[in-house]
């Protein structure tokens, strides 16, 4: 297991282990007088995604630590937000290939995207904090910026 972290307010600890494929699995152990019955552990799997900041046009798209594994690029499930229009698409995920072959994205090429996992603020002041970023001059690139970064 990884560290052992006491919570501030002192009602509950969790120990968090954090797995080579990304996803991180957060164990909650709570008072026994909070809940009754063994064991008092409540396990929770958390699945961050992998962000790619297209930043002209000021568009996310959202990669999943799960869920494609032996896809092709084109065919993986991927989720993407429009920043600049203030629109997010609605209900399932769609595929890298349909989000690429946006208008947006693909007659605006060169594109630079910044590779994150996480950022800071909302709206006017939401800044990524970047990992890695390229320039990318075709769908082709990106796909292989996404096998540089092994996903």
């Amino acid at each position: 297991m990884g560290n052992f972290l006491k919570s501030v307010d002192c009602w509950a600890y969790f120990l968090c282990e954090l797995f080579r494929d990304g996803s991180i699995v957060l164990e909650f152990l709570l008072p026994e007088p909070y809940i009754p019955g063994p064991p008092n552990i409540l396990r929770l799997p958390i699945m961050p995604s992998f962000k790619f900041h297209f930043q002209e046009i000021d568009w996310v798209i959202y990669v999943p630590s799960h869920g494609n594994d032996g896809r092709k690029y084109d065919k993986y499930g991927v989720d993407y937000n429009d920043r600049s229009g203030r629109s997010a698409q609605s209900g399932r995920k769609v595929s890298l290939k349909d989000v690429l072959s946006k208008t947006q994205i693909s007659k605006k090429y060169p594109h630079t995207v910044g590779f994150f996992l996480a950022s800071k603020g909302r709206g006017p002041t939401w800044k990524p904090d970047y990992l890695r970023t390229k320039a990318i001059r075709s769908k082709r690139g990106f796909h292989a910026f996404l096998k540089e970064l092994s996903l």
